[in-house]
């Protein structure tokens, strides 16, 4: 399991009656300090947004530590449950300054089945040749380094969005089965979309990647604040490039069927800290949250 935390720049709190069971219970303590309490449940690939007071500094959740950072007063924080996630429960002690004690937050992962899709493509598309396999990997690591880079810029300034108001063709998680072999999971979502239809960003972001990779095709990645990324796939063509600054909603391309596909679509990617993720459940806790605060 990996659980991971973001700090924005948005004011979100949840303490709405359907957020009830996910919201922070705050004590007051002496010296104005705050203990917290939180139970959060997940499941594979999901997405809570959680926001912490501002004497919040550090967070230990196993062996692992998490810096937090004060960005206009505010502390908002994304856990997210990997799919590949080994259902183990894990505790985070929260700290604040010089160590001080201000609680803790426990994760509980929960189960979840997913879909099987059934698909048939090119055969050199599931038996690679050495020379595809060799440019797959590669594009992997190139990838991995792209969402790895420390960056400390906050765009978002509103809650996410589906690209498309589309039907969708295949839900996160679903099991990949192309040509009657087990490929894989699809860690994204699908959205029906013909060739040339405008493509818009889920949020404001900065364009870290445009390129033609081989499974996904013509692609654009969206970096939205530290360790949050979106990507639209499949592309016919591409209309911006690396270094452009993108508005919630911008086209950032058109919709086409490039890379392994069995007709023209939209696969939108939602990548935080680690984990691909659900883009639904990214949309949803952002939405809640927004009701309140945006």
């Amino acid at each position: 399991m990996k659980v991971f935390f973001f700090i924005g720049v948005m004011s979100f709190f949840i303490s709405s009656c359907s957020m009830q069971q996910n919201s922070l219970a705050l004590k007051k303590e002496a010296g104005d300090r705050f203990f917290i309490t939180e139970e959060v449940k997940l499941a594979p690939g999901e997405v809570k947004l959680l926001k912490l007071p501002r004497d919040v500094r550090e967070v230990f959740c196993g062996n692992e530590s998490f810096s937090i950072q004060e960005i206009n007063n505010e502390m908002d924080v994304f856990l997210t449950e990997d799919y590949f996630t080994s259902f183990r429960e894990r505790k985070c002690q929260i700290l604040g300054a010089n160590n001080f004690n201000l609680g803790l937050i426990k994760i509980y992962p929960e189960k979840k089945s997913f879909p099987k899709d059934q698909l048939t493509v090119a055969p050199k598309r599931v038996h690679l040749s050495k020379k595809n396999l060799r440019r797959a990997i590669k594009e992997k690591k190139m990838m991995s380094k792209i969402y790895a880079k420390k960056r400390s810029e906050v765009y978002i300034k509103e809650p996410f969005v589906v690209p498309l108001k589309s039907f969708v063709t295949s839900v996160y998680g679903t099991q990949r089965v192309f040509n009657g072999t087990k490929k894989g999971q699809h860690l994204g979502i699908d959205l029906r979309a013909a060739v040339g239809v405008p493509i818009p960003a889920s949020n404001r972001g900065l364009v870290v990647f445009t390129g033609h990779l081989f499974y996904t095709g013509n692609t654009v990645v969206l970096y939205h604040g530290p360790g949050v990324f979106t990507s639209y796939s499949h592309l016919n063509k591409i209309l911006v490039k690396e270094g452009d600054l993108v508005d919630k909603l911008q086209i950032v391309g058109e919709a086409g069927m490039t890379g392994r596909v069995t007709g023209p679509h939209l696969h939108w990617g939602v990548y935080i800290n680690g984990s691909h993720v659900d883009g639904m459940s990214l949309v949803e806790t952002t939405t809640i949250v927004s009701e309140l605060e945006f």
